[in-house]
């Protein structure tokens, strides 16, 4: 058995890494969140540790040495918290994105190779049986076309978190986007190019031209936004995160893959993973279209190299 410890007890993502340790029968020693309203411990581990102030954390975990520091702190505090838990010799399993740029992923696989303990990140999509078995079947192919249809509806809560702050989150790109282009460059490969048609807080659509094919994205976290981009509306909408090769195949991403994290634990724990050089091609997208101003544009090919 394992021991665990997490940061980020109180946000959105942090009950499925709780069921993730307790499913794959490790323990969660202690937990670390600035907010107190954590009362969802008791259904999992009711024994954990819980602190408000990371100095109390520090203490405690310098002592007790966790095997894993689940990371799930807002995205601009996870390289801090990834080099925490490698200063001490914890193993860090960041939720997306690992980072936000390349050059934090440059320092962090510094850090990571100096203390020679890996980092992991959790990109769940990749384990789901459907993506496989499209990967298998396309394997090194040019497949012509694809599109990524990827909704994902947030109430008025998000704009008042600090998922909206783009300095905090990344922005859209980052605290959304980055599940769908790690599935794109993993299937298909690295950018050649990107076009961009419109860019904004709630949504934004596009293309990625990569090595086995040109894929029209269409992402927004708003459903009128979204609605407004199908050619009929859809009422009652829950996610859809739909990728169709040609016009002619569609694979759900999401439809049928239950206990997500939990399949990411298991990965880990047996050996295998997501680290970070896997993250490298999904952060150089987001990142490049991140930063560039603009909602309707080609991005220099140098900038993607």
């Amino acid at each position: 058995m394992s021991t665990f410890a997490l940061i980020g007890a109180a946000g959105f993502i942090a009950p499925r890494h709780m069921k993730a340790i307790k499913d794959t029968g490790n323990e969660l020693i202690a937990a670390l969140d600035l907010i107190d309203s954590v009362g969802i411990l008791d259904s999992h581990f009711p024994d954990c540790k819980f602190f408000t102030e990371f100095s109390l954390f520090d203490d405690f975990c310098k002592r007790t040495k966790p095997d894993y520091i689940s990371i799930c702190s807002p995205n601009y505090l996870h390289l801090f918290h990834c080099k925490y838990a490698l200063s001490i010799g914890s193993i860090p399993i960041c939720e997306k994105p690992l980072v936000l740029s390349l050059n934090e992923l440059f320092d962090l696989k510094q850090c990571s190779r100096t203390c020679n303990i890996p980092v992991y990140t959790v990109m769940q999509l990749r384990l789901n049986p459907t993506l496989i078995d499209l990967k298998q079947s396309i394997r090194r192919h040019y497949v012509g076309t694809a599109d990524i249809d990827y909704y994902t509806p947030r109430g008025h809560w998000y704009s008042q978190s600090w998922k909206s702050d783009s300095k905090k989150s990344g922005g859209l790109a980052f605290a959304i986007g980055i599940h769908l282009f790690d599935v794109a460059t993993w299937l298909f490969g690295e950018a050649n190019d990107i076009f961009m048609q419109q860019k904004n807080d709630d949504c934004m659509e596009g293309w990625l031209l990569l090595q086995q094919a040109n894929v029209h994205f269409h992402l927004a976290i708003n459903e009128t936004v979204y609605n407004r981009h199908k050619t009929k509306a859809t009422k009652s909408l829950n996610s859809r995160r739909i990728i169709t090769i040609n016009n002619r195949q569609s694979f759900d991403m999401s439809a049928g893959f239950v206990d997500a994290h939990t399949r990411v634990y298991q990965d880990i724990l047996s050996g295998n993973g997501l680290c970070i050089d896997d993250a490298k091609k999904s952060i150089g997208v987001a990142e490049i279209i991140t930063k560039h101003p603009h909602s309707l544009w080609e991005i220099p090919r140098d900038a993607l190299r």
